[in-house]
This record gives C-alpha cells, structure tokens and sequence, in this order.
C-alpha cells in the first residue's frame, strides 16, 4: 500500500505505535466538556478509522468514560508516558478514533466538521469554515 494511503502515529516515549490504511471515514473537533478536559484544550481534534483498517501495537491502558455522549468511550493511552492514542465509542465499536497529535505527520490532518459545538468556550472558537453541529453528527 502506498505511503499516501498509510497514516502512522505512537506515543511520545515509543513504546504504542498505530497505523491505518486508507483515507478516514470521518476528522473533526469536539468541544464536550470531557474531550476538555482530556485534552487540556479547548477542543479536541479526531479522526476514524474502522477497525479492520487499522493496527496496533504496544500495550495501552485505558479509561471508561461516561462522556458527554449517550453510550460512553473507552480513551486509550500509553501507561508509560501518558500519550492520548485513541478511543473506542460505546454507539460503534467498530470504529478507532486517533488523535493526530500522535500521528507521525500531523500536516495529514483534515478535519470536515465540529461536534459539540454549542459546548464551545468562550476563550476557544468553532472553525467557521467546517460544518459545525450543536451535539453529535446527525445519523
């Protein structure tokens, strides 16, 4: 598979590595208050892969959160070093959302839309160029 259709990232000690092949299914922001204050950020930036895409390698632990979202997330993480990787949701466990703050070449981000915009801080401010829903992305 060529470079193009390969995002890689890892943690910043080493030790959890990803890869996922093809383009995402989907890159945004969330502004919930629980990607705040996972990110110490304002918002957090995202992007999809499905499961069957993607790799991984290195052991993570993680946390089961009660998100601002109905069914919960399960956020994963090096236990070495502390690097957010990826988070599984509750309403679809098929799918790996990264955080390009780990991928090896954070220029490949993209990101199409907001989520939670209406969550959105004052201090912060929703992109005005990306289609931005006040909760989740309608179904």
């Amino acid at each position: 598979m060529s470079e193009s259709m390969t995002f890689t990232g890892g943690c910043l000690c080493g030790r959890c590595r990803w890869q996922a092949t093809g383009e995402p299914e989907f890159a945004g922001y969330c502004f919930c208050s629980h990607c705040r204050r996972m990110s110490g950020a304002g918002r957090t930036p995202f992007l999809g892969f499905t499961e069957n895409r993607v790799r991984l390698s290195g052991q993570t632990s993680c946390y089961e959160d009660s998100s601002d979202a109905s069914l919960g997330i399960i956020r994963h993480f090096c236990p070495n070093c502390g690097t957010r990787l990826y988070s599984v949701p509750g309403t679809a466990h098929v799918l790996r959302i990264f955080y390009p703050g780990s991928l090896d070449d954070p220029e490949r981000f993209n990101p199409a839309f907001s989520i939670h915009a209406s969550s959105c801080v004052s201090w912060e401010s929703v992109p005005g160029q990306l289609d931005a829903f006040e909760g989740d992305v309608p179904a």
